[in-house]
């Protein structure tokens, strides 16, 4: 297909590129290089495998497979809606000195057409969604991209953005597992992951230099490690390390709450209300923390879906609620803030999830709008000027917790410009 040069779409690529900060790209002000939501009609954002909704978003170089983009506006008026895709290293920075034309094939942007108004609801929305990569815009090569989604005309005002990878199978993870730390000091608290890479049939002359391998637990970025071989065993990197290298915070399971139906309460809510104009107020339970307890689930490690059994069509019947979050402290933290931690938060440590301390009821609060539907969710202390979040302040620290564990392994070979994913495992522990 003859390419076509969008003049505002590379524009918008050299504002993002220069307006960069120097620590992490992705903390631009006029773009984060992650998850995020830039304006508040925007909910219920999701992306994933078209064949299996729960997965990552992961698609194969070249391969057939696409993934299924879904969100609503919330407005009475359908919008035109256009994205684009960005390359990004490694650690999800814009790919120095890589061209539009160098990883896309096809024209450099593409419309979102398929949308549906609300019905029978009290919140009108507008429900869009598409699949991508279609012949009209394909990804070139592999490794990271960060999809943008801005109204037509108006491509420097991003109303989105989202990660997804394109995965390059040239090496495969063997022997991995999710295990329990077995050091004394925490083998009640931490969990392992160990694994090996055998690179049989595809050269890496020097594989501390030129591959990067990053390990991510369940949905969660801000506490991403990257990690070295231990040793080399003819074509098996080994990564089964006995330091902090691979080791993670067992924490605890996801607490959850269903409003699946706003008739009557269900899980983890304690009353619905109807309040001005007909809108829907859900109080969940209050929660209390659980640093000692061990609490047994089957949780869904952070991740949420939209289900209605109110009616028919979850897409455009479900409706929206304010779901109010009570945490019972009896003095708030010092030096720090708590974040409700969870995907339906795009699991962000900034003002967008943080509670506020009640002095009156001795515990922090906040609501969030959200779609009916089962979401999971967690509480976290953020101490000040960290980006990361520490759950075992109030969740506690459990090896016997179920989790979901990611490795990555991105490789740049000589001359190139960019990083490649050569390789991408999921492992989990659970008991």
């Amino acid at each position: 297909m003859k390419q076509k040069t969008l003049f505002p779409v590379l524009i918008f690529q050299l504002l993002f590129i220069v307006s960069m900060s120097a620590q992490e790209g992705y903390k631009s002000d006029v773009l984060k290089y992650g998850d995020y939501v830039y304006k508040e009609s925007i909910k219920s954002l999701t992306l994933s495998p078209a064949a299996n909704v729960m997965s990552m978003p992961v698609i194969t170089l070249g391969g057939r497979g696409q993934l299924w983009l879904q969100f609503d506006e919330l407005a009475d008026n359908q919008r035109t809606f256009r994205f684009t895709f960005i390359h990004c290293d490694a650690a999800w920075h814009p790919t120095e000195g890589l061209q539009l034309q160098e990883y896309l094939d096809g024209f450099f942007e593409d419309q979102i057409y398929d949308y549906i108004f609300s019905s029978n609801t009290i919140q009108p929305y507008v429900h869009y969604s598409t699949l991508f990569p279609t012949d009209r815009m394909r990804p070139k090569l592999s490794g990271n991209y960060l999809l943008v989604a801005y109204e037509d005309g108006f491509a420097d005002d991003p109303f989105f953005s989202l990660r997804f990878m394109v995965l390059e199978p040239k090496v495969s993870i063997v022997e991995a597992n999710a295990i329990r730390d077995q050091r004394p000091g925490s083998h009640l608290e931490m969990q392992r992951v160990v694994f090996g890479i055998n690179t049989e049939g595809y050269s890496i002359p020097f594989p501390e230099r030129d591959l990067k391998v990053l390990l991510r637990q369940n949905e969660r970025w801000d506490n991403a490690k990257y990690v070295k071989p231990l040793n080399i065993r003819g074509s098996i990197l080994g990564y089964a390390h006995y330091n902090d290298e691979n080791v993670f915070d067992g924490i605890n399971e996801y607490r959850y709450f269903d409003t699946k139906t706003l008739q009557t309460n269900t899980l983890n809510v304690g009353k619905i209300d109807r309040g001005y104009e007909g809108a829907y107020y859900v109080f969940l339970l209050t929660d209390v923390p659980r640093r000692r307890n061990y609490e047994a689930a089957s949780d869904i490690n952070g991740k949420f879906f939209i289900k209605t059994d109110d009616y028919p069509d979850s897409d455009v019947e479900a409706e929206y609620a304010w779901v109010s979050f009570f945490f019972k402290t009896d003095i708030p933290v010092q030096n720090g803030s708590v974040h409700v931690v969870a995907n339906f938060t795009q699991n962000r440590l900034d003002e967008s999830s943080k509670m506020t301390y009640n002095y009156n009821r001795k515990g922090y609060e906040a609501s969030f709008y959200l779609k009916q539907g089962y979401y999971n969710y967690l509480y976290a202390y953020v101490e000040d000027g960290s980006f990361v979040a520490d759950i075992p302040f109030f969740e506690g620290n459990h090896w016997e917790t179920s989790n979901d564990y990611y490795i990555y392994v991105y490789n740049r070979e000589t001359g190139d410009k960019h990083d490649r994913l050569i390789a991408l495992e999921k492992v989990s522990i659970g008991f």
